[in-house]
């Protein structure tokens, strides 16, 4: 399933906590300007000692909560970047495709699997259209895969929404994309796809 948070909660950073961090750091600095002002040298040497530890303390949390603020945002951004390619895969303007890949799943319900390729491939030289659709499926889902085994999408939302998909597709068209791979001696074509399929498949 899909995370019920908000969809317009992504991308959104709580920055409370660097707020407080600041408005902490005001009001010492606040109180170190009272206290110097009205101390004695020797007070002034020990308030001049803890004022510097007390700027390297703030210097280092600054650069942790920074580094917090920039491990978020990519995170967010990440996440943002998953849910794009579910509405995607969603989206009414992909019906064409979805509708050619079960056109051809049902084309091969009840035949014999040496004889898919030559469905697939007969199906497709004999109707642009679906050749069209089916392309646009199958480029879709290796254009996927690869941002998830580049990490540019997060893997395990990924999974738990495209697994099933991943694994009817495959399980459809992959003697086609075998024969497709030797027909134009390229073994890299839809590659990302296939190695998914394979890693998935075992619920890895």
């Amino acid at each position: 399933m899909i995370s019920s948070e908000k969809p317009y909660n992504l991308g959104k950073i709580n920055l409370s906590i660097s707020i407080t961090v600041g408005l902490v750091g005001l009001l010492i600095s606040c109180v170190f300007t009272c206290l110097f002002y009205s101390s004695t040298e020797d007070q002034k040497k020990t308030l001049n000692f803890l004022t510097t530890i007390l700027e390297t303390s703030a210097g280092v949390t600054s650069a942790f909560y920074i580094g917090q603020n920039i491990r978020l945002n990519a995170e967010s951004k990440k996440l943002d970047r998953t849910t794009s390619y579910i509405s995607r895969w969603n989206d009414t303007a992909f019906d064409s495709a979805r509708r050619a890949a079960y056109q051809i799943h049902e084309m091969l319900d009840g035949r014999r699997i040496n004889e898919h390729s030559i469905i697939i491939q007969e199906a497709l030289d004999n109707d642009l259209d679906l050749k069209l659709g089916v392309l646009d499926a199958l480029n879709f889902l290796e254009e996927m895969s690869l941002c998830v085994s580049l990490g540019i999408i997060d893997e395990k939302t990924t999974y738990q929404f495209y697994r099933s998909i991943v694994q009817a597709y495959c399980t459809t068209f992959n003697l086609w994309i075998i024969k497709l791979r030797n027909d134009k001696e390229n073994p890299t074509l839809f590659k990302s796809f296939t190695d998914l399929c394979e890693k998935w498949k075992n619920g890895n």
